[in-house]
């Protein structure tokens, strides 16, 4: 079983397709400011470079940026009847007017695309406008923010007494370090000094040492050995003859010889 379905419908359904293809090329819509998003639900900040894109059919576009309120009002031209690309890349603060003083007076702006001939701009619904809005947005002065001088609070003022000694104590932990090094560098040198003392009294020493034993040559350099012992004296003739004599012959001294290491001098006892 076919379903036929009449010319007439079948005309109908392609007319209005052609129409909504037609109407759908012919639409100028933001893509960038989304306008998926809500009035002021983005931010950017001054020195920001933002990538301003659309879709327009016509060939040459001019496009601003106005406050957000104001009815519109004009803060700058940022390109003035270009061949359109769908694209631009905004330097927030270099390509426009955007000052502090301007954010003072209204941080929330938008921008408009138009065309330079005076057609009509259609928005998304098909409504022709004169020029077509993006969504707000917010532009904050960051400049203005981190020059600002935060006012102290109690608080602050109360703490700021133990980051001074906290300061204080940081220097003298500089200088303490320091004096260690001094001393450590002192007893160093003290203790190359005693040294070197030491070294010339011990050779000092070692030298009288010497020249005793070159002046007393009976000092032996190892342990001295002392022997004495009595040489025997052998009786004169005289002595042996004592018929010559009416009294026995006297005792002589003993002759005692002294050995010290290897000197050896004699001596005679009584």
């Amino acid at each position: 079983m076919h379903i036929q379905i009449p010319t007439l419908v079948q005309q109908a359904v392609c007319l209005t397709l052609l129409t909504f293809h037609f109407s759908s090329a012919r639409t100028t819509q933001f893509l960038n400011p989304p306008n998926s998003l809500r009035d002021l639900e983005e931010h950017f900040t001054i020195g920001q470079t933002y990538s301003v894109a659309w879709t327009s059919f016509h060939d040459r576009i001019t496009l601003q940026v106005r406050h957000w309120v104001k009815k519109d009002e004009l803060i700058s031209t940022l390109a003035e009847n270009i061949t359109n690309i769908g694209r631009y890349n905004w330097t927030i603060g270099k390509d426009d007017t955007i000052d502090s003083k301007a954010i003072t007076a209204d941080p929330r702006f938008i921008l408009t695309l138009s065309d330079p001939y005076g057609d009509c701009m259609l928005d998304e619904d098909g409504i022709c406008l004169g020029r077509l809005r993006s969504r707000g947005f917010w532009i904050d002065d960051i400049t203005q923010a981190s020059t600002t001088t935060p006012t102290a609070t109690p608080s602050e003022t109360q703490t700021a007494g133990p980051t001074s000694q906290l300061s204080a104590s940081g220097n003298s932990g500089d200088l303490t370090q320091t004096a260690k090094i001094g001393i450590g560098v002192g007893v160093g040198l003290g203790s190359v000094v005693l040294i070197a003392l030491t070294v010339l009294v011990t050779r000092f020493l070692m030298i009288r040492r010497n020249k005793t034993m070159d002046t007393n040559p009976c000092v032996a350099n190892g342990d001295i050995v002392d022997q004495t012992k009595t040489a025997p004296v052998s009786p004169t003739a005289q002595e042996l003859d004592g018929n010559k004599y009416d009294h026995p012959p006297a005792e002589l001294p003993a002759v005692v010889l002294h050995t010290q290491g290897s000197c050896c001098r004699l001596s005679a006892e009584e």
